[in-house]
């Protein structure tokens, strides 16, 4: 019986190693210290936004309201999987039109991919949070060489307040 429990440990603990993936390479990581790299501006309905790092709970992060939006271009390898990460912080959002699901404080990936059609992998939050770490991971398909990804936070179609940090891109092995 003891061999037995040992047994099943063992092969618990190996299912639960092989499910963990390890991070390799970091492809672009911005802590918010500044905002080099970011390029950030409001969309076409808010003009009078101002974009700026703000310290929020004692963090520096960038403050969207609505129409505030900011991103960085991003180059990924072909035969990889990406994990994007950012914490946000969101309060009060709301979508404008309910039937718009991919509308609220955003964090998507403009995705192009040689030979392919551009596609918005991500997620979107509406309601209220605390900081939390949000993340979605792509794999790059071998053959079409490099992709690249266009990583976009804003505060989209919706009223409310969302704050981000510690933006990151990293090849996963």
């Amino acid at each position: 019986m003891k061999h037995l429990l040992t047994a099943f440990f063992l092969c618990l603990v190996l299912m639960l190693c092989a499910e963990m993936e390890e991070e390799e390479e970091i492809l672009y990581s911005n802590p918010l210290q500044s905002i080099e790299k970011l390029t950030i501006s409001p969309d076409s309905s808010r003009k009078n936004w101002k974009p700026g790092i703000v310290t929020e709970e004692n963090f520096k992060c960038i403050k969207i309201e609505p129409g505030g939006t900011f991103g960085v271009w991003v180059e990924l390898p072909e035969g990889e999987t990406i994990l994007f990460s950012v914490r946000i912080k969101y309060q009060n959002v709301k979508r404008m039109d309910e039937r718009k699901h991919w509308t609220g404080a955003t964090f998507k990936a403009m995705l192009r991919i040689p030979g392919e059609e551009t596609s918005w992998p991500g997620r979107v939050m509406v309601g209220s949070s605390e900081w939390k770490t949000v993340t979605f991971k792509i794999n790059v398909p071998l053959g079409k060489g490099n992709a690249r990804a266009w990583i976009r936070c804003a505060l989209e179609g919706a009223t409310g307040t969302a704050w981000y940090r510690d933006l990151s891109v990293k090849v996963l092995k």
